[in-house]
């Protein structure tokens, strides 16, 4: 992840999950878990989704399900496709 000409840019492998809209926190750790295939002993420590403002990208850290909430929220006033960027 860093900064690029326009906004946050993700690096790296990029996977398709699909989720509820009443998705936890934990679940969600557990999905990107799971998707990742990680092993039991790696931890993913921070989420961080990206939305455009001002045509530039935008970091949104998730922390709690508020948070998770909040990113689904914006994606749903943004975005028609439903598609949510989180690295």
């Amino acid at each position: 992840m860093y900064d690029g000409d326009e906004g946050l840019i993700f690096k790296g492998t990029k996977r398709a999950i699909k989720i509820g809209r009443s998705i936890s926190f934990d679940v969600l750790k557990r999905k990107i878990h799971d998707i990742l295939q990680l092993y039991s002993n790696q931890v993913i420590l921070s989420i961080t989704s990206r939305f455009v403002v001002s045509e530039k990208y935008i970091a949104l850290h998730i922390y709690d399900d508020e948070d998770v909430e909040i990113m689904i929220s914006v994606v749903d006033q943004q975005n028609d496709s439903g598609i949510i960027n989180v690295c």
